[in-house]
């Protein structure tokens, strides 16, 4: 099973407080580019799937605000570059999401907006950073 770790720079709180995020601007080139992350049309049918949603640094905050673990209830493309995620929170974490994002751009190279992590990546990254997921979670 894959995860699905999605990032934001909006005010802390975001993840609770809102129940979808849309990514725009994800293909560079050009529009005949039909896949935006490996097997999204996979993990959209795949539907619900349980994620993370972090924070980094931005003008409204700080990175160190606490990550939150999500359901993913759909994804849509919503045009040729864009993403819509409706999402529903399920609780917070006991660690910064900066410690998520730390790892991810050190160890998994992972830099986007969107991050695709299999079940024992994922738990490999919590155990990291000694976080407990939700039971039944992973």
């Amino acid at each position: 099973m894959k995860r699905i770790l999605l990032k934001t720079n909006s005010s802390s709180g975001f993840w609770k407080e809102k129940n979808e995020i849309e990514y725009t601007g994800l293909i560079e080139n050009s529009a005949s580019n039909y896949e935006i992350f490996t097997g999204w049309k996979t993990l959209s049918s795949s539907c619900p799937i349980y994620g993370i949603g972090y924070y980094f640094k931005g003008t409204t905050t700080t990175g160190e605000e606490k990550f939150s673990y999500i359901k993913i209830l759909s994804i849509e493309r919503t045009s040729v570059d864009s993403f819509k995620f409706t999402f529903e929170h399920l609780r917070e974490s006991m660690k910064p999401g900066i410690e998520i994002k730390k790892l991810l751009d050190t160890f998994h190279n992972k830099k986007g907006m969107i991050t695709v992590l299999s079940d024992e990546q994922l738990k490999n990254l919590l155990k990291e950073i000694e976080e407990t997921p939700p039971e039944n979670w992973l």
